[in-house]
């Protein structure tokens, strides 16, 4: 019997320990980065956003280059060749989605290869600063009434449809 409990203990102290040995080695196979080679040191994203910051590309050509960055990392040009971080691709894309209609034509096409735009907002009516839904209506002078519209009675709560004098 003791030697039954003797090998069920040992068999688990066995197993923890080649538990312990795998994750050991896991972790020691990690590749390593180089920090000499400065490939691995140029984030492309940042160095795309100060040049265009200092006005050293054209907003074309800026979005244009964003846009391979994310997806065609070849066609950038070789000053601008480096890596990209594992979470920049969304605030890029949605960047370059919102200045897709303030591009040239020839971007655009280029850009619509990958990436969507965002529809065009429309222009909002600003009527009494109101909002959309909310109907227009115009006050008159109660004295007045009868030269514009086609109705004589006063109505206080504007709640009425009336035709009006043309």
């Amino acid at each position: 019997m003791k030697l039954i409990d003797f090998i069920r203990i040992n068999n688990i102290t066995i197993c923890f320990i080649i538990a312990g040995m795998i994750v050991v080695q896991s972790c020691s196979l990690k590749p390593k980065i180089d920090s000499s080679n400065p490939q691995n040191a140029i984030n492309t994203i940042e160095l795309l956003r100060n040049d265009h910051r200092n006005k050293d590309i054209s907003n074309d050509d800026y979005y244009l280059f964003l846009t391979y960055a994310i997806f065609s990392p070849q066609s950038l040009p070789v000053n601008y060749q480096g890596t990209v971080g594992p979470k920049d691709g969304t605030p890029v894309i949605i960047e370059v989605k919102r200045a897709f209609h303030t591009l040239t034509p020839d971007s655009q096409k280029i850009i619509r290869q990958w990436i969507r735009p965002l529809p065009k907002k429309p222009q909002k009516r600003n009527i009494k600063h109101r909002e959309e839904y909310r109907p227009f209506a115009p006050a008159v002078l109660s004295e007045d009434v009868e030269k514009f519209f086609n109705y004589s009675k006063v109505s206080p709560f504007m709640n009425l449809i009336v035709t009006i004098l043309i």
